[in-house]
């Protein structure tokens, strides 16, 4: 798991490093969303990355996102899914 969470933190590093850089409109890494509406926070703490979810977080990715889980008919944040997942780490 350490080994396969560094290939995250590089990859988030290398992509928040290249938005960061970019000049056009778009959205920057920790603002684009999924077809869902999940964001890379989201998903960050849905998979008890804690590493990145900190990278994210300090690059100013809104842990107050909310996306609606048609499931449960609820609302759900970064923190959430986390939580679900029991990923103390992310939290």
């Amino acid at each position: 798991m350490i080994r396969d969470e560094q290939g995250h933190v590089a990859v988030v590093k290398r992509l928040l490093y290249l938005t960061n850089k970019d000049a056009s409109d778009r959205p920057k890494l920790h603002h684009r969303t999924t077809v869902k509406g999940e964001t890379a926070l989201m998903a960050a703490s849905k998979m008890g990355h804690a590493e990145c979810v900190d990278m994210l977080a300090a690059a100013g990715a809104d842990p107050n996102h909310v996306i609606e889980n048609i499931h449960c008919h609820s609302k759900l944040t970064a923190l959430h899914m986390a939580a679900a997942k029991v990923n103390a780490a992310a939290l």
